[in-house]
């Protein structure tokens, strides 16, 4: 059995998946559901902790059975660590209020994807945790490049 995990390059997963040519794969979200609707794609868990605003009636794999389970993805803002406090609070506040704009939400939530603003020592415990636990699922799995 083939697996894909394109989160970085969500057309390519979906496009191996729907050509047949993995077996299954963790597909971004915001891609899925008209494939769902029309057959073609069987949703069968979420892999974050929170259900999918776009397929609600899809449960979560902890749901599924997988108690703890969440391979939620996120993504980090992140600059030189040279970069002045200064700055970084700028860039903060400035994206902060970004995200606010009813545009920027509406489209994040068309994409399925919800906003967590992290303050910075937040943010890098929370990459810090999942370089660990990512990395002993690489150990654990013995995962290599091809």
């Amino acid at each position: 059995m083939e697996i894909a995990s394109l989160s970085s390059f969500p057309a390519s997963g979906f496009v191996l998946r729907i050509a047949g040519h993995v077996d299954c794969g963790f597909i971004v979200s915001s891609v899925v559901p008209p494939h769902v609707q029309t057959g073609r794609l069987r949703a069968i868990a979420v892999s974050g902790k929170e259900r999918s605003g776009l397929l609600p009636e899809v449960p979560t794999v902890a749901e599924s059975g997988q108690p703890g389970f969440d391979a939620t993805f996120f993504e980090t803002l992140m600059a030189p660590s040279s970069l002045p406090a200064a700055t970084i609070e700028k860039i903060q506040r400035d994206v902060r209020l970004a995200l606010q704009a009813t545009g920027v939400k509406t489209r994040l939530a068309e994409m399925d994807l919800r906003v967590e603003a992290y303050s910075t020592g937040e943010a890098q415990r929370r990459s810090q945790d999942d370089f660990v636990k990512w990395g002993a699922v690489a150990r654990r799995t013995q995962l290599q490049l091809d």
